[in-house]
Order: C-alpha cells, then sequence, then structure tokens
C-alpha cells in the first residue's frame, strides 16, 4: 500500500458525511501534487489528473447522496460521467502516445 492510500485510510473518520468530504479533500491535494509533479508536460501524468478528477466527480455525487437522503441532481451524475469519459480518453490518449513514442525510438 502506498503512503497516500495510507494516509487517507488514516484521516478517514467513521461518518459517512464527513469521510465524503475528507476524501474530496485528499483528493484535491493529490490533484494538486499530480499537477506540480508533471514539469514538463506528460500525458501519463496528465491521464492521472483526470482519473483523480473523475474520482472527484464521483465523491462528490457520493456526499451529496448521502446528505440529501438518496436524492442527487441529474446534473451531478452528468458531470461524473463527463469527468468518467474524460479521463478514459486521456488514459487512451497517454498510452497511444507512449506506444509511439517507443516504437520511434526502436
Amino acid at each position: 500500500m502506498d503512503s497516500n492510500h495510507a494516509s487517507l485510510q488514516a484521516a478517514t473518520p467513521t461518518s459517512p458525511q464527513v469521510a465524503a468530504s475528507d476524501v474530496r479533500r485528499e483528493i484535491r491535494r493529490l490533484i494538486d501534487a499530480f499537477v506540480v509533479a508533471q514539469r514538463p508536460p506528460d500525458p501519463l501524468a496528465e491521464a492521472g489528473v483526470a482519473c483523480l478528477e473523475a474520482a472527484d466527480c464521483i465523491s462528490g455525487v457520493l456526499a451529496e447522496r448521502r446528505q440529501s437522503g438518496e436524492t442527487v441532481a441529474d446534473e451531478a451524475f452528468q458531470e461524473a460521467l463527463r469527468a468518467v469519459r474524460a479521463a478514459t480518453l486521456a488514459i487512451r490518449f497517454a498510452l497511444t502516445a507512449e506506444v509511439d513514442r517507443r516504437r520511434s525510438a526502436e
């Protein structure tokens, strides 16, 4: 288990509402760390950021659902779906770029 995962587990309280906000805060911290670490820009790091942003959106939907008693606006679901699709495209782009880079180096 990496240190980020361990720190997230250690920091997660038992209350679902507090846990969801703590998870989102940790995800946003990781996004900031990825953005700072990706100098120069790197497609794999961009894909990592996109995945974290999707996780943030999903955590937001979960927090909203827990807070409202199972009622979540369609807009929140659509935003989460768009974030997941963007992450999928970023991963595909990054992996394709990596394969192309390796082929051109041969």
